[in-house]
């Protein structure tokens, strides 16, 4: 599975409500836990950038990454926006 698609596929996750355990998903995508991290890393700076009004936490309890959002939630258009940036920027990445 080409990265691009691997971090849309994990924030898509994340936006529902799942938790991810990296080991579980680095084996279901064929990949070392190292580069669940980095796709982790991307999605965290994405947000950073968009100013976006939610956070990637990690439950060392649950061994889980899971997405943070304020009960108030955010605007679709918040949404759209973030996964755009996501596509375009692995998309720029992957020509280099």
């Amino acid at each position: 599975m080409e990265k691009a698609h691997r971090v849309l596929l994990l924030f898509y996750r994340l936006l529902k409500g799942e938790r991810i355990h990296k080991a579980n998903f680095a084996f279901e995508h064929h990949v070392t836990e190292r580069s669940v991290e980095r796709d982790i890393q991307t999605i965290r700076n994405c947000l950073e950038e968009q100013h976006a009004n939610m956070s990637l936490l990690f439950d060392r309890k649950n061994e889980s990454y899971y997405l943070s959002i304020p009960k108030q939630g955010f605007p679709c258009s918040s949404q759209l926006k973030i996964l755009r940036h996501l596509k375009e920027t692995e998309h720029s990445k992957s020509k280099t």
